[in-house]
């Protein structure tokens, strides 16, 4: 499993099989398609890459770490719920951005919940 750190060195989420689950709620927020990061309303938010999420003014939103923390969750659990999200996913372009290692002023989870607040 792969841990979200955010600019605080808190874990805001983890990674299972391209599926991104918020580290409070144990709840699907996400998932990842190739190098884009989707929400949990199937909105593009930003793209991984070099160990990190980037918003697409290329500032880092958070790094990406191994983690050897395990969830109780099935896989057929995790399935589903990103189904969900996969099945609204409309819009997959790869948009090039920058590569910086500034961090961004928007939170990754906010972004994650769709919040309105970034």
């Amino acid at each position: 499993m792969l841990a979200i750190i955010d600019k605080q060195e808190q874990t805001v989420a983890h990674i299972e099989k391209n599926i991104i689950i918020d580290a409070k709620t144990n709840k699907v927020t996400g998932i990842m398609l190739g190098h884009c990061v989707y929400n949990i309303n199937a909105k593009l938010i930003c793209k991984a890459f070099n160990s990190a999420f980037h918003d697409f003014n290329g500032t880092v939103l958070g790094f990406i770490k191994t983690s050897d923390k395990h969830l109780s969750f099935t896989d057929k659990e995790l399935l589903d719920q990103a189904w969900i999200i996969l099945m609204k996913t409309k819009n997959h372009a790869a948009t090039w951005i920058p590569s910086l290692t500034n961090w961004s002023d928007k939170k990754l989870s906010l972004l994650l919940s769709d919040s309105t607040e970034n």
